[in-house]
C-alpha cells in the first residue's frame, strides 16, 4: 500500500482541520521553524502519512529517553507504545493501520509532553 492510500485512509477516521493541527504540533516539538517551512513550495505536513516524516518523530522520543514498541497481537491488531514509568501511552484498534496507530500515539505524547515542561518551576 502507497502512502496517498494511507492517507485517504487516515481521513476517514479524523477530519482535515484535525489532522492539520496535531501535525503543526509535531513541528513545534520537532523545532521547525516557520521561515524552514516557508522554504517549501507548499508546506504539507505528512506526519500522519508519511513513514519517512514519522520515524524522525518517534527516534526523538526515544532520544529523550522513551521506549517506543509497535506490536501486533490478536486483540489489537496494530498497536504504538510510548513508555517510560510512569508514562504509558497505548495506541491501536484492528482496522488502523500501523502508521495511523503511530501518529495518535505520538500526538498523544506530545501533548502530555509539552503539559510536563510547561508546569516545571
Amino acid at each position: 500500500m502507497g502512502e496517498p492510500f494511507l492517507s485517504s485512509l487516515i481521513s476517514s477516521y479524523m477530519k482535515t482541520e484535525e489532522i492539520e493541527e496535531e501535525n503543526k504540533l509535531i513541528t513545534e516539538f520537532m523545532e521547525w521553524h516557520p521561515e524552514t517551512l516557508s522554504l517549501l513550495k507548499k508546506p504539507v505536513l505528512q506526519y500522519h502519512s508519511s513513514w519517512d516524516w514519522l520515524i524522525t518523530v518517534l527516534e526523538k522520543i526515544e532520544s529523550l529517553g522513551y521506549s517506543v514498541c509497535m506490536e501486533s497481537r490478536r486483540n489489537v491488531k496494530h498497536r504504538c507504545v510510548i513508555f517510560k514509568s510512569p508514562l504509558l501511552i497505548d495506541k491501536g484498534d484492528e482496522s488502523a493501520p500501523w502508521i495511523d496507530s503511530a501518529w495518535k500515539a505520538v500526538v498523544e505524547f506530545i501533548k502530555w509532553y509539552n503539559k510536563q515542561t510547561h508546569e516545571k518551576p
